[in-house]
């Protein structure tokens, strides 16, 4: 009679696996030698032996080990049909593990969880994102489902298995069975790992072996699994060692999970595919290293940046506090206004031209005036100086957002910085040496040509009066301004945007011109 499994209740209390710990110290057996491997034990405070090492296997000959695999059906989260996705079926390992490439696929969403890791062979770590809920079908029968809990991680083991197994005469004897994994014989990912408390439902007990030349067929409500040892065609050593084992703070809530299904394996590479190795060992890193701040900010932008009708970007400014915590900052706004207006009777010269750059701003569309019904100080008014320089006819309007409200908070003390995106003035002096003419351009108001979404532009306001005969209107940007701290990673990571948003050859031109652009910001 098939044993069907309801949905298995997630681990007690703040456990996140099947083993616990009152304290952190936990007793292990270093991993003998490969050709006589034992069970090391982990044991607890009150002396329960849990065995903490299992699925170990050694080939030295020309031989292949097989894992059992299956393919199941896995259901998205709030979308209807169905997604196949393939598991390892290992009773070896304490948890479930699911992968975050299948987790995205399934449109899952992680529950994240703190300190918690992964450890495997050489104590090499790698990150528990979080927890999942996912229900898996078996293809064959509608009547096997079940719920089961899984912990996130990037990446579950190599592909499986280590090389394409051709199919020969003994093995199409099993053509006729109701496979597990319809690609067994195919090197593949592993999306889903099912762990040692699923095992027991799955399991149906038949076996089919006919004899050393082919691997065992073992039987499950997914169907047949097959797992051993199968003679090679090629002389490839082969060793894999896979340790699990879990141990668990409960006094700080922090796990760490030596669940991993690390795969060690040594294979005879030729000539070619070594120098390969070597040479992509000797590159140097291109991936961005980001500090949570950055990652945040980078998300931000990532989450909400869109393009309007006309092709122009349109971006959110990234706060990374209430934006409501600065205060009331129109009277600081109102007191440098009047500051300013005292310099404009000293120079009149300088109160026309700037004068003339507000209203070009408008005229841009880059700046509009709001009507007395809109104006409220639940927003941020910007104080605003000129600043003049000899080589330029027109002052530039310098926004102060660092300006202190009586909060002691500014706009840009709630607003995160974003990453460096400036290319190393070292690396592109270099660059200069790659090609006999190098090109130099600006471009013209680079901050101003990227919109700011309505909602938000309530929080980079400016005080302003053409002439002192006037009242004091309120005007706000409708773009990102010169003078907010995360101005420059807004602009520098729109024109990454728009060269990911190109052809190929464009993105290629585009790069090129990037490095220059960084430069010029």
């Amino acid at each position: 009679m098939p044993v069907k499994l309801a949905s298995p209740p997630p681990p007690p209390g703040p456990s996140l696996a099947n083993v616990a710990t009152s304290n952190n110290t936990t007793a292990t057996t270093a991993v003998p030698s490969a050709g006589n491997l034992s069970v090391p034990q982990l044991r607890d405070v009150a002396g329960y032996i849990n065995p903490s090492v299992s699925l170990t296997s050694e080939a030295r000959s020309n031989n292949s080990i097989l894992l059992s695999t299956a393919q199941v059906f896995a259901k998205p989260q709030g979308r209807m049909g169905r997604v196949v996705v393939r598991c390892l079926i290992d009773n070896g390992s304490q948890n479930n593990l699911i992968t975050v490439e299948c987790c995205r696929k399934l449109n899952l969403s992680i529950v994240p969880l703190c300190n918690s890791f992964v450890k495997g062979v050489g104590m090499s770590s790698r990150p528990i994102h979080g927890y999942v809920y996912v229900e898996i079908e078996s293809r064959l029968s509608t009547e096997y489902k079940y719920k089961i809990y899984a912990l996130v991680v990037d990446c579950i083991t190599d592909e499986l298995p280590s090389r394409f197994i051709k199919l020969d005469n003994d093995l199409r004897y099993f053509d006729k069975l109701p496979l597990a994994d319809l690609t067994w014989n195919i090197p593949g990912n592993i999306d889903i790992i099912l762990g040692a408390q699923l095992f027991p439902y799955i399991y149906l007990g038949n076996k089919l072996d006919i004899g050393p030349r082919a691997p065992p067929a073992l039987s499950t409500v997914f169907g047949y699994v097959f797992m051993g040892d199968y003679p090679s065609q090629k002389n490839d050593n082969i060793a894999r060692l896979c340790t699990k084992t879990a141990s668990l703070n409960e006094s700080t809530a922090s796990a760490e999970f030596n669940c991993n299904v690390t795969t060690a394996s040594f294979i005879s590479l030729n000539l070619n595919d070594l120098i390969q190795r070597f040479w992509q060992l000797e590159e140097l890193l291109q991936s961005e290293f980001l500090s949570p701040e950055e990652t945040e900010c980078e998300n931000l932008y990532t989450s909400t940046v869109t393009r309007d009708d006309t092709g122009r970007y349109v971006v959110s400014l990234p706060f990374c506090k209430v934006p409501s915590e600065h205060g009331n900052s129109r009277a600081v706004a109102l007191r440098r206004l009047l500051a300013l207006e005292r310099r404009f009777r000293q120079d009149v010269k300088l109160r026309d031209n700037y004068n003339k750059v507000i209203q070009e701003y408008m005229d841009n569309g880059y700046l509009s005036s709001i009507s007395e019904s809109e104006v409220s100080d639940t927003g941020y008014y910007i104080p605003h100086h000129a600043i003049v320089r000899s080589d330029k006819p027109m002052p530039r309007v310098v926004l102060d957002a660092s300006a202190k409200t009586h909060t002691g908070l500014s706009l840009n003390d709630v607003l995160h910085v974003g990453r460096n995106m400036q290319t190393d003035l070292f690396l592109l002096l270099l660059e200069f040496r790659l090609f006999p003419v190098a090109m130099n351009a600006d471009i013209k108001h680079m901050y101003l040509r990227i919109g700011v979404f309505k909602d938000q532009r309530k929080y980079i306001r400016i005080l302003f009066r053409f002439n002192e005969n006037e009242n004091i209107c309120t005007f706000e940007f409708n773009c990102v301004p010169f003078g907010l701290k995360s101005s420059p990673f807004l602009a520098m990571r729109t024109v990454r945007q728009l060269a990911s948003d190109m052809s190929p050859t464009s993105q290629k031109l585009l790069k090129l011109q990037n490095r220059v652009c960084t430069q010029m910001t």
